[in-house]
């Protein structure tokens, strides 16, 4: 097992100025993601040679030269979204998935030749999704989620042959990521709130998590429809990093990271000034105490004072062109591609960074292009209606300019009801209608539903409650 540090990188297209050249480049053969959100969701490492990523689209991925060759596993054909990676050692394999809460785990223990549905293995309290998972060693493994509610986490103490679940309520609402110091002692990041309208939250155990105490709680801002957690990063024992996210910003403030450095019993909050987006931040990766990329929908950050002052880092602004041999090159202007999902440290020369498609970073200098520019929010998202209804129900919304337009509907249980709209619409008024009688949503059964808005790297929710 590689112990790593993660990042959620989402970065943004836009008119720039270079100070210097970008440290990470694409895998020789990395695979590029289609379907499901266009992106690799996450990636761990057992060795230094040894990998695996794996994306919502279903599929799992190998390498066994650090990143550079990617060989195709899995393919379920987004039957099941896969989301988060426990890697014990180079055979024994868990991932967690999201949006099929019958089937949250699958393992393999042949290093990914086969690949088994084993959420029968969990006893207790069964989560609704796994977001993020944790390996302290190879008899104990942590995982959360789901970042939809049913907060729970799951915990192994024989390398994964069977699994407990518990609740956590009334610590959290709803659980994103997960951090284990040792077999004890860990955090876990998430909201005070089912529908992400809450306030953000740190919770934190020391009996392997037995019980939990709550030790942050956001003040949610003005103008924020809700917050939480959603990555952890933890470059030493004792300082560790937290990204807030949160569902509309409309009085515009900078987003925000949480700094401890006293492994996690408190915690100060830092604005990422010149970050500003309606969706704050999701990932957070720290190289050491000083150096990390703090990310969210639209604008990357990186500091190298510990969180002091923050530059804007340049998109990737990708110039890609295949040579004969299938080597992919790039502008050297950017980094990253907009939608990388996770970062990992594997050694002090080696990172990667996984989106639409892999990149290796191998210990260069961090500092990147910087960014000029941001480009303005995108949309304006209206009021469901009617609401609470039988259905039909509509969603207004309203492109500022053209715009790759997401949105899907799931329940409280984190099921996928669709019909889903993945597109790109032109500027103007735009409306999504959803019929929960016909088609994938026949037989939707009343209740809370969630209608998940994506528009151009930025999120928001709406409820609806169905009646029948």
């Amino acid at each position: 097992m590689i112990r790593s540090s993660t990042l959620f990188l989402l970065v943004v297209v836009c008119a720039c100025d270079v100070s210097a050249q970008a440290r990470w480049v694409p895998a020789t053969s990395g695979p590029e993601a289609v379907g499901g959100r266009g992106r690799h969701d996450d990636v761990k490492f057992a060795t230094a040679e040894t990998g695996w990523l794996v994306n919502t689209r279903g599929q799992i991925w190998r390498t066994d030269d650090a990143g550079d060759h990617w060989d195709l596993q899995l393919d379920t054909g987004a039957r099941y979204a896969f989301r988060a990676l426990a890697v014990i050692d180079p055979r024994n394999v868990f991932t967690g998935t999201v949006q099929t809460p019958g089937s949250v785990l699958f393992a393999t223990s042949d290093g990914g030749d086969t690949w088994t549905d084993v959420t029968n293995r969990i006893s207790g309290t069964k989560p609704v999704g796994i977001c993020g998972m944790s390996v302290v060693n190879s008899r104990v493994a942590y995982g959360v989620g789901a970042f939809h509610g049913s907060a729970t986490v799951i915990k192994t103490s024989n390398g994964g042959q069977t699994w407990t679940g518990r609740s956590v309520k009334p610590a959290a609402a709803t659980l994103i990521d997960v951090h284990f110091f040792d077999e004890l002692t860990g955090i876990a990041v998430g909201g005070t709130s089912e529908s992400l309208r809450g306030n953000a939250v740190v919770i934190r155990t020391t009996d392997g998590g037995q019980t939990w105490t709550r030790v942050y709680e956001s003040d949610k801002r003005s103008g924020t429809d809700g917050e939480w957690g959603w990555k952890i990063s933890f470059p030493t024992p004792e300082t560790g990093y937290v990204s807030i996210e949160y569902a509309s910003n409309s009085d515009g403030h900078p987003a925000r990271v949480l700094r401890t450095d006293d492994a996690g019993v408190t915690w100060t909050e830092i604005d990422v000034d010149g970050s500003v987006s309606r969706a704050g931040l999701q990932g957070i990766g720290f190289l050491d105490e000083r150096t990390g990329w703090a990310s969210g929908r639209g604008v990357t950050s990186i500091t190298t004072d510990g969180g002091v002052t923050w530059s804007q880092l340049l998109d990737w602004a990708p110039e890609v062109r295949s040579s004969n041999d299938g080597t992919v090159t790039a502008s050297p202007e950017g980094q990253l591609d907009g939608a990388v999902n996770r970062f990992i440290v594997v050694h002090d020369s080696l990172a990667l960074a996984v989106g639409k498609r892999v990149y290796r970073w191998t210990g260069a200098d961090a500092a990147t292009a910087v960014l000029g520019t941001p480009v303005p929010e995108a949309f304006h998202l209206g009021e469901a209606y009617p609401n609470p209804s039988p259905g039909p129900v509509t969603l207004p919304f309203h492109l500022d300019r053209d715009a790759d337009v997401r949105i899907e509907v799931i329940d409280a249980l984190g099921r996928r009801w669709g019909p889903l709209l993945h597109e790109r619409l032109p500027a103007g008024p735009h409306e999504f209608r959803w019929n929960p009688g016909a088609g994938t949503s026949a037989g939707a059964p009343a209740g809370l539903y969630f209608l998940l808005v994506d528009v151009g790297k930025s999120p928001e929710m709406k409820q609806v409650v169905l009646i029948r």
